[in-house]
C-alpha cells in the first residue's frame, strides 16, 4: 500500500560554500577536509565554492514553502522525511533548493529526476533511500540540483525547449556532484560516502541508462 504526505518546507538560503581539501598525509593515507591540511599535500578540488556564475539567475518554479509530496510506503516515507529534516536543520540553502525545484518524491525502482513532469519529480529508489539517511539527503539535493539547471535554463530562454545536455549531461553531472559533495560535507556524511561521491565527481556515469541502474 502507497501513501502520500506533505512536508511543509520553509526556509532561508545562504550564499556561498567552502573550499575541500584532499590532504595526502603519512603513510599515503587520504583524508578530505573542509580547510586547508594542517599536515602532508594539499589538494584543492573545487567541489565548493560559490555556484558558476554561468548558471545565471535562478527560474525556480514553485515557491520554496510549498508543500512537497512524498508518496510511497511506511518506510521510504519515514526515511524521505527524516533526509528532509537533516537537510533543513545543517544546509539551508540546499533545502531552498530542493524545495523550489522539486514537487514530489516518489518511491521507484530506479533513482532519475523527472524535471518537466508537474510537479517536478525525483523517482527515488529503495537503494538510494535506504542505503542511509546522510546518502538519501545528498541524493534528494543532486537530483534537486538537476531540475534547477532544467528550470533555470527555462527562465531564460522561455520561448525554446530545453536541451537535454543542459540539464542531464556530463556537464550537468558535474555541477550536479560538486553541489552534492558540498552538501554532503554540511551534513556529515561519513567519509566513505563523500568518497564515492568524488569518485564519480567527473560525471563518468551518466551515460548509464536508467532501467539498468541498481540505484
Amino acid at each position: 500500500m502507497r501513501y502520500v504526505i506533505a512536508i511543509l518546507i520553509s526556509i532561508a538560503s545562504s550564499s556561498s560554500f567552502s573550499a575541500v581539501f584532499k590532504c595526502e598525509l603519512a603513510g599515503g593515507k587520504i583524508e578530505y577536509q573542509a580547510s586547508p591540511c594542517n599536515t602532508g599535500k594539499p589538494v584543492p578540488l573545487n567541489v565548493h565554492g560559490t555556484l558558476p556564475p554561468s548558471d545565471g539567475p535562478s527560474f525556480p518554479p514553485r515557491p520554496d514553502s510549498q508543500q512537497i509530496e512524498v508518496a510511497g510506503d511506511p518506510k521510504f516515507l519515514a526515511r524521505v522525511y527524516e533526509a528532509l529534516a537533516l537537510l533543513k536543520a545543517r544546509d539551508s540553502q540546499a533545502y531552498s533548493i530542493v524545495a523550489g525545484y522539486v514537487g514530489r518524491i516518489e518511491q521507484s525502482p530506479h533513482s532519475g529526476m523527472n524535471a518537466s513532469a508537474d510537479p517536478p519529480t525525483f523517482q527515488m529508489s529503495d537503494a538510494t533511500a535506504n542505503y542511509s539517511v546522510t546518502w538519501a539527503a545528498a541524493s534528494i539535493a543532486h537530483d534537486a540540483y538537476h531540475s534547477k539547471l532544467y528550470y533555470d535554463h527555462k527562465g531564460a530562454h522561455p520561448t525554446s525547449p530545453v536541451p537535454g545536455n543542459v540539464w542531464g549531461g556530463t556537464g550537468a553531472e558535474i555541477k550536479c556532484n560538486k553541489f552534492q559533495i558540498s552538501v554532503m560535507r554540511k551534513i556529515g556524511a561519513p567519509q566513505n560516502e563523500i568518497d564515492h561521491a568524488l569518485v564519480n565527481s567527473d560525471g563518468h556515469y551518466i551515460g548509464q541508462d536508467i532501467r539498468t541502474r541498481k540505484y
